[in-house]
């Protein structure tokens, strides 16, 4: 399967960045294929601006020219949608949003910054839209439920510790997982392309070795 990963990348810090990483060493262990759009220069296959309708038009067609079957989208401002933005122009962006999810098999919103996805004409159909949402903690899963997502497509995004435990409002998905080491090999990446995705693809080969493990 060939996936269309959309957010911040490494080397560039931050949580999106990891999360991104994270989920691309998910997919390699599985065998599949990856494309990144970053909206920074970083070492993502493509770098383009991603805020509104224009960044959304730019995703359709790189998805296009790609194959993609998949998506993994980082919910944060200026990735496709933006906080500073009037009533109609939201509307319009999250609609265009919505659309562009119904394009692949598996969609899945890695989601940052919850206020992005309100409920309502405007929120409703992009939390309809996508096959899977992963909420960093348990108050943003239970704004999402509040907005409307369906419980069973909710998945809470464990801390390295394990302490992130689910709300007891908060309906999430639990999958069972094999005993995976921590994932050292994705701290203080190196800035060049080549030693980003030696890290990303070792982290694949831990995963993979865990899930094979008796």
């Amino acid at each position: 399967m060939r996936w269309l990963i959309v957010g911040p990348y490494p080397p560039e810090q931050g949580s999106g960045a990891a999360a991104a990483a994270a989920f691309v060493a998910e997919r390699l262990a599985e065998g599949d294929a990856i494309h990144a759009v970053s909206p920074r220069p970083t070492a993502a296959h493509e770098h383009l601006p991603l805020e509104g309708l224009a960044g959304i038009r730019a995703v359709w067609r790189v998805s296009r020219a790609e194959a993609a079957e998949g998506m993994w989208l980082r919910v944060e401002p200026g990735i496709l949608l933006r906080h500073t933005v009037d009533r109609r122009r939201g509307l319009l962006e999250r609609t265009a949003l919505a659309l562009l999810l119904r394009r692949f098999g598996h969609s899945v919103l890695d989601v940052g910054d919850v206020g992005l996805l309100p409920g309502g004409r405007a929120g409703r159909p992009v939390l309809a839209a996508a096959t899977r949402l992963v909420a960093h903690t348990p108050n943003d899963a239970d704004v999402l439920i509040a907005n409307g997502a369906a419980p069973q497509r909710i998945e809470l995004a464990g801390t390295d510790d394990g302490t992130n435990a689910p709300s007891a409002r908060a309906v999430v998905v639990e999958r069972p997982a094999p005993d995976y080491p921590a994932p050292t090999v994705l701290e203080d990446l190196p800035g060049a392309r080549a030693g980003i995705e030696a890290a990303v693809r070792a982290r694949a080969a831990q995963l993979r070795a865990a899930r094979e493990e008796p």
